[in-house]
């Protein structure tokens, strides 16, 4: 396995099956979208200035605590609901049959369950990362008041980012075998994917760089025009979370059922 390949054929996944994954994606995501805009949250999807705490640009207010969390809640649950229903797509041709993705239950709680024990062990590991990553840089730094540019920004976000991201993808088939219902132990999944350490490693750049490349536009785009940065980020989030799906089926079918990727 090569470092670019499994990213590759992610988006190909997603382009190749573009009408099912509108199917499966296109009413929970719209659910999503009236909740934002009924709640006012769109700023939350803007990025933040570290100096201001305010959305970047200054022409969006901060989204309200409250409601920004519940917000975040309801995206992770959507998520959720999406992915597993683009796993049992993928990988053992489960169609809806119709625009509302039911999946069965009992897979959405295996799901939960393993989603939430790989979430605890990258925010065990990405703790201490932040904690010696604020006292190498310096927090003064970090938020943009050092005159030192978004340079020490981008070395926290890979000195935090880079190893937990690693972490993600070795452990990534885990969350593919729960929503197909099959067991797979955390120490299969860290042992099968050892031997494509070097590859996940160089993936990990690879998805690090392309999701800065593709959020880009959301900064310069929030300095003038906040309401189609907004709607510039929701789709990037849209098709983030397909591609993530589809990256941790192809991670699954080469390291766990040990298919080759044709790119």
């Amino acid at each position: 396995m090569q470092g670019i390949s499994p990213f590759i054929h992610a988006l190909r996944m997603v382009l190749d099956n573009g009408g099912m994954a509108l199917r499966l994606s296109g009413l929970v995501m719209g659910v999503q979208l009236v909740l934002v805009l009924a709640l006012g949250q769109q700023a939350s999807f803007l990025p933040i200035d570290p100096a201001t705490g305010a959305p970047v640009g200054g022409r969006a207010e901060a989204p309200a605590p409250g409601g920004q969390g519940f917000v975040v809640l309801v995206q992770l649950a959507l998520g959720l609901w999406v992915s597993v229903a683009w796993h049992r797509f993928i990988l053992i041709g489960q169609a809806p049959g119709g625009f509302i993705p039911l999946v069965p239950w009992r897979a959405m709680l295996r799901y939960l369950g393993a989603a939430l024990l790989y979430g605890l062990i990258l925010l065990l590991a990405a703790i201490p990362l932040s904690v010696l990553g604020l006292f190498l840089i310096g927090p003064a730094a970090i938020a943009g008041q050092a005159g030192a540019g978004p340079w020490p920004l981008i070395l926290y976000s890979l000195l935090v980012g880079l190893p937990v991201g690693y972490l993600a993808l070795r452990l990534a088939p885990i969350l593919a075998a729960a929503a197909v219902q099959k067991p797979l132990p955390l120490s299969e999944a860290w042992y099968r994917s050892g031997t494509h350490g070097g590859a996940l490693l160089v993936l990990t750049f690879v998805i690090f760089l392309a999701y800065t490349v593709v959020n880009m536009p959301v900064a310069v785009l929030a300095a003038s025009f906040p309401g189609l940065a907004f709607g510039y980020a929701f789709v990037v989030q849209w098709a983030v979370l397909l591609v993530t799906a589809s990256l941790v089926n192809t991670l699954y079918l080469h390291i766990i059922e040990e298919r080759p990727i044709d790119d």
